[in-house]
């Protein structure tokens, strides 16, 4: 990702940020992919077999998803790159969400591998489309979000809710609503009557969702965080 579409004094003030979201995305693309054609038949190989599934499908989506964010903001096209930012967001708030569940079900004793099997289910295959319904409903994915601040905010000792603030304003920039219309519309104070148009965005909402697209891709620290944890407690369940 280039950030020379960006304000200097942006750049300057939030160099730190900006360092995170490259490391960041980095190891992103570093994560190994796991050999799940196996498929042991024990409940903890069943188990095992459907985390290493769950695993790697969102890997390859978050991938997927930063690629077109990125090769989006270089060509300064904001919309698009909010659109899988707001992706991203959702995609890992999914995957903490379901870290959290199943690191409470496997604490228990015995563990709950049933419990965790049937998340996982929900995860992969949750659907609203009536012709591929097999009776899984999907999570709510704000229920997801909400859950992921919960947890920052654990961690910092505040109640703030940073990541469902950016998703809701990213949310309104996508949709056509007040964000939308106001990026390609600028009215002059001076004049009120007299509105000018831009087709690639004013300056003032371009800088503020280019604010959110950075914060919003931090988000993929805190799925790299719970993706070791995951991964520490799939190598527990491991029967190998």
């Amino acid at each position: 990702m280039t950030f020379a579409v960006l304000p200097i004094k942006y750049c300057v003030e939030n160099a730190g940020l900006i360092a995170d979201i490259n490391q960041a995305i980095e190891a992103l693309h570093k994560l190994p992919i796991a050999d799940i054609r196996k498929n042991n038949k024990s409940p903890r190989g069943l188990t095992v077999f459907s985390m290493d599934w769950y695993r790697a499908v969102a890997i390859l989506r978050m991938r997927a998803l930063e690629r077109g964010a990125s090769c989006e903001f270089r060509e300064r096209n904001f919309v698009c790159s909010a659109v899988l930012v707001r992706q991203i967001i959702e995609t890992a708030a999914h995957c903490i969400d379901a870290y959290i569940f199943i690191d409470q079900q496997l604490r228990k004793q015995p563990p709950a591998l049933v419990d965790v099997r049937q998340k996982l289910k929900k995860s992969l295959f949750g659907t609203k489309i009536e012709k591929m319904d097999i009776g899984v409903s999907p999570e709510q994915i704000l229920n997801c979000i909400d859950k992921t601040d919960k947890m920052v905010g654990k961690e910092a000792n505040s109640k703030a809710r940073v990541i469902r603030e950016v998703y809701e304003e990213l949310s309104d920039f996508v949709h056509p609503n007040l964000l939308a219309y106001q990026y390609h519309i600028e009215i002059d104070n001076a004049n009120p009557s007299t509105v000018s148009f831009h087709s690639d965005g004013n300056e003032t909402v371009s800088n503020r969702m280019a604010n959110h697209i950075f914060t919003g891709l931090l988000i993929v620290e805190l799925f790299l965080i719970s993706e070791k944890k995951y991964t520490i407690l799939r190598n527990a369940l491991n029967p190998a």
